[in-house]
């Protein structure tokens, strides 16, 4: 089964070509990865740069992925609980990503990620 789901991002195809909103694959498979590879959602910002399954789509195929919130997980009673967190005043965050083509030519992305720096 398919893990992932689709959302809109801002990206430019090449750089020649202008940016563009279009829907993109959450669930990052490279096109050179087989069928069975891993479509993780996120890419640690630690290691987007060297990683062999990352760094292609790092360094040319960037994005920004609009999103009204995201899930953290806490644990409640001994087990993971989701929490839906989101920005007040109705504007949606802007979360940096990467992009690369799938084998099916589709795009598929991953959004950038570090660890928590504590209350902002």
């Amino acid at each position: 089964m398919a893990r992932g789901t689709w959302v809109t991002g801002v990206r430019r195809r090449d750089d020649e070509s202008p940016l563009e909103f279009d829907n993109l694959w959450c669930g990052f498979r490279p096109h050179w990865a087989g069928g069975d590879a891993p479509q993780p959602i996120n890419a640690t910002v630690e290691k987007v740069a060297t990683s062999p399954y990352f760094r292609g789509a790092f360094a040319h195929h960037r994005c920004l992925v609009p999103q009204y919130g995201w899930y953290e997980w806490l644990i409640v009673d001994g087990r993971k609980q989701p929490h839906y967190l989101t920005r007040g005043g109705g504007e949606p965050p802007w979360f940096a990503g990467i992009w690369m083509e799938r084998s099916d030519g589709k795009p598929s992305c991953a959004i950038l990620t570090k660890p928590a720096r504590g209350v902002a």
